[in-house]
């Protein structure tokens, strides 16, 4: 993730789809089945892609390092949430 950011903020969208690509990141089965089951869902992607900026990348990649550690700290917690 790290990397990702420095070069979203740093070197922009384009080289940070080539890295992307290069390293394979959406290619695990999950996606892949994700792509086999919903018609539309490629296209959907692209067009997500083409509308986020690199900066607002860098930034929801950034928080979602934190939104992790925060869920890992709540989930060891002892509070619980109630079914009621």
């Amino acid at each position: 993730m790290d990397i990702g950011c420095d070069v979203a903020l740093n070197e922009g969208k384009q080289a940070l789809k080539e890295l992307m690509d290069m390293a394979s990141v959406l290619e695990t089965p999950a996606y892949k089945r994700v792509l086999a089951a919903r018609p539309g869902y490629p296209e959907f992607v692209e067009r997500k892609w083409d509308d986020m900026s690199e900066i607002m990348w860098g930034t929801i990649a950034a928080s979602s390092r934190t939104s992790t550690t925060i869920f890992r700290r709540w989930r060891s917690s002892r509070v619980r949430c109630s079914s009621s």
